[in-house]
C-alpha cells in the first residue's frame, strides 16, 4: 500500500476508505499511541507470571485473583493516559482522512460529517477507529512483530 493508496471496509452497514496519512503526521501519531499504550502494556505484563498464566489468560481460564489486580493496574494506566482531549485529537486526524461512500454519489470525508454520522452509535465509532488505526500501522506492526515475539520471548513470557 502506497501513501496514496487506500483501505476499505464496510462497518454496520456504512462503508469507510481510509487513506494514508502524512508520514509526519502518522509518526507523531505513532509516538502518542506508545505514550497512550506503554504504561498499561507493562502494568499488564508486570501481572502475568509465565506461560501458563498466558495460557490460562488466552483460553478464558485465568483467575480474577491472578490476573485481575493487573488488569485494573492496565486499565486505570490507559484512562490516565487516553484523555478528552487525545482522544478527540486521534479521532479528528483519522477523520480527516477517511471518505463514507454512499452509494454512486459522491463520498463525504467523515470530518464533515461525523457528528451526525456517529450520533447514537459510538460502538461504529471505535470499530471505525480501530480500522483506520490498522490501515494506518499495518505495515509498522508486521516489520516489528519478530522484534516483539523475541523481545516476548527473552522476557520468558513466550516459547
Amino acid at each position: 500500500m502506497t501513501q496514496l493508496d487506500a483501505d476499505t471496509q464496510t462497518i454496520d452497514g456504512d462503508v469507510y476508505k481510509v487513506h494514508m496519512l502524512d508520514p509526519l503526521v502518522a509518526t507523531d501519531l505513532l509516538a502518542d499511541l506508545g505514550d497512550i499504550l506503554g504504561s498499561p502494556l507493562a502494568a499488564l505484563g508486570s501481572g502475568i507470571g509465565g506461560d501458563d498464566q498466558i495460557k490460562a489468560l488466552l483460553d478464558g481460564g485465568a483467575s480474577e485473583e491472578s490476573f485481575g489486580p493487573a488488569l485494573e493496574r492496565a486499565v486505570s494506566e490507559f484512562f490516565k493516559r487516553f484523555s478528552k482531549g487525545k482522544q478527540r485529537e486521534i479521532i479528528n486526524t483519522l477523520a480527516k482522512v477517511t471518505f463514507v461512500e454512499k452509494g454512486s454519489g459522491e463520498a463525504p470525508r467523515l470530518d464533515a460529517i461525523f457528528a451526525v454520522h456517529f450520533r447514537g452509535r459510538i460502538g461504529t465509532l471505535y470499530k471505525w477507529l480501530g480500522f483506520a488505526l490498522k490501515v494506518q500501522f499495518r505495515d509498522f506492526f508486521s516489520l516489528s512483530a519478530p522484534a516483539i515475539a523475541y523481545a516476548v520471548r527473552k522476557m520468558g513470557l513466550g516459547k
